[in-house]
């Protein structure tokens, strides 16, 4: 089914306190050098008919990109603790980005934009800031905006400590952590990737272990240095650091970024069964299938498994985009 762009739009029984808390005028700001109404949240009408589809996205194909449905406990679950990054609003860049992470997390990305965006026009020099309103920006397939929000984040973050990312607005560290440099330069890299520029995305991710503190982190970002490698051919070097990564014990929330790269250099009996495993693991694996196949010569089996991949609609998983992007750039090469 095809769905027309819409805007989204906050729960009605958030807005009110969004547009007093943030704004404080009743009009939210459109991302600056944004001209695209997507991202206007001015105006809007408020959705009471939870079975409407909401487009949050386009593709780049174009095609509409729907948010998905929660379940009853899990969307309860979200909308509270949006609900609470609101009431604990106290004017700082921090309760900001809160507000804009929560509402990420229910999948309202152009509402996470909006948000930092007004939060950029009071605080533009919060680096933390560019780097949140980059990552949901990738999300959009607004890359290119995206690299520039990721490059004032690196500007204002230098001769600045690097400082570990909170999972929880009260400070709260959930294990594996990782730090503000390692998530920028892990999601500049994978901007770059996205679009096309794989040498750059390689030095990012670089960049992003050298910050990377736990094994996950560590795997995490060689598995995306392995995956540039293989675009760029460098299949030698692609196998040594896969063989690197793959010694990283213990492992704890990177088992799929392992399970990819067994794929890639060793075989599919390399790894367990995967059917037990969330959609977003299996949007991993998938993607490190066609990669197995590009990287032995078959070129159709590999966009096979990259069209299959995108049937799984799980749009804002990062090995779609790089599946979505993959696809792009071939059927372009081809017209």
């Amino acid at each position: 089914m095809n769905y027309s762009t819409k805007t989204s739009y906050w729960p009605v029984n958030l807005l009110a306190a969004l547009v007093l808390l943030t704004i404080g005028c009743g009009q939210s700001r459109e991302p600056e050098d944004l001209a695209d109404e997507r991202y206007t949240s001015s105006d809007q009408q408020i959705v009471t008919n939870e079975e409407e589809p909401i487009v949050e996205a386009v593709s780049l194909f174009g095609h509409g990109l729907v948010r998905p449905d929660f379940d009853t406990l899990s969307a309860a679950i979200m909308q509270q603790e949006l609900r609470d990054a609101v009431e604990k609003y106290d004017g700082t860049p921090e309760s900001m980005m809160w507000i804009a992470r929560k509402t990420a997390a229910l999948w309202r990305y152009q509402d996470a934009v909006v948000v930092l965006t007004d939060a950029i026009e009071e605080f533009p020099e919060e680096a933390v800031l560019y780097r949140y309103r980059g990552q949901y920006l990738f999300f959009l397939r607004e890359f290119d905006i995206a690299a520039d929000d990721f490059n004032k984040a690196a500007r204002y973050a230098q001769n600045k400590p690097d400082f570990i990312e909170t999972d929880t607005p009260d400070g709260q560290v959930i294990e594996p952590s990782s730090s503000f440099l390692f998530n920028l330069n892990l999601f500049t890299g994978l901007n770059e990737y996205a679009r096309g520029r794989f040498r750059q995305a390689l030095e990012f991710f670089e960049k992003a272990s050298s910050h990377a503190a736990n094994n996950d982190t560590r795997l995490t970002a060689l598995d995306w240095q392995v995956m540039a490698l293989v675009k760029l051919g460098h299949y030698d070097l692609a196998d040594h650091k896969a063989a690197r990564a793959l010694e990283l014990e213990p492992v704890t929330d990177a088992t799929a970024y392992r399970d990819r790269l067994k794929l890639l250099v060793q075989s599919e009996d390399a790894i367990t069964s995967d059917d037990g495993s969330d959609v977003f693991s299996q949007v991993t694996l998938d993607y490190g299938r066609a990669m197995a196949y590009r990287r032995k010569g078959d070129i159709a089996q590999a966009e096979r498994k990259l069209r299959e991949l995108l049937d799984s609609n799980i749009w804002a998983a990062v090995s779609y985009i790089m599946a979505e992007a993959d696809l792009k750039r071939t059927q372009s090469a081809r017209s």
